[in-house]
């Protein structure tokens, strides 16, 4: 039997450009949770913008 080569869809890195509302609704769908539940933070704890994008965000975090 083949073995798979690939990583599911779930578990690979959001792309830079996306926005952190898309990403959010992505992991809600991906893991059957209710719209609203998931929440991306900033470093400081508080809660990102909708607009804002991934790659702000992990820039961010780097420099904590």
């Amino acid at each position: 039997m083949a073995k798979r080569v690939e990583t599911p869809n779930r578990f690979r890195a959001a792309r830079g450009d996306a926005t952190v509302k898309s990403i959010e609704k992505s992991i809600e769908k991906d893991y059957g949770l209710p719209p609203g539940s998931v929440q991306i933070n900033k470093a400081g704890g508080k809660n990102v913008r909708s607009d804002a994008k991934i790659e702000t965000v992990r820039k961010e975090h780097k420099k904590k």
